[in-house]
């Protein structure tokens, strides 16, 4: 038992030196920070509805560019016959834009009665991020 306590311990002593490195960095301050960012810099395409899968639910999908330290969201509307969004989906081709927003739309609306799936990214580098966003959608 004795060698399971001092395992535990190492554990959480480099878990507690890694955050203090982070912490250290001033991870979340700077030019980029959440205050500064307006949502100008984002550009997203139509929508595009896949295939039905025979599990009976479609990905709706929006392609977007978001430029550098801004915010941008898209609300995404689920076909008639795939009324229900049940979650959303993201994928950037850069390490610094980060998934914000993931819920159904308007705010407060239940997953029973919404259509619509709000996605929102934030890209806090210095470079413009090419960005997919999407819903998933059930009958």
């Amino acid at each position: 038992m004795p060698a399971i306590r001092r395992r535990l311990v190492l554990i959480v002593l480099a878990a507690c030196a890694a955050l203090a490195l982070v912490a250290s960095t001033g991870f979340g301050r700077g030019d980029n920070h959440r205050a500064h960012i307006t949502r100008s810099g984002a550009v997203f395409g139509k929508q595009v509805v896949s295939a039905a899968s025979p599990a009976g639910f479609v990905y709706v999908r929006a392609n977007g560019t978001l430029a550098p330290g801004t915010y941008g969201q898209i609300v995404l509307t689920c076909p008639h016959k795939f009324p229900h969004p049940v979650s959303g989906l993201f994928d950037t081709n850069n390490d610094f834009t980060l998934h914000a927003t993931s819920r159904p739309d308007p705010d407060g609306v239940s997953a029973r009665t919404a259509h619509k799936w709000a996605e929102g990214v934030t890209n806090t580098s210095q470079t413009q991020a090419g960005v997919t966003v999407g819903a998933v959608c059930m009958k």
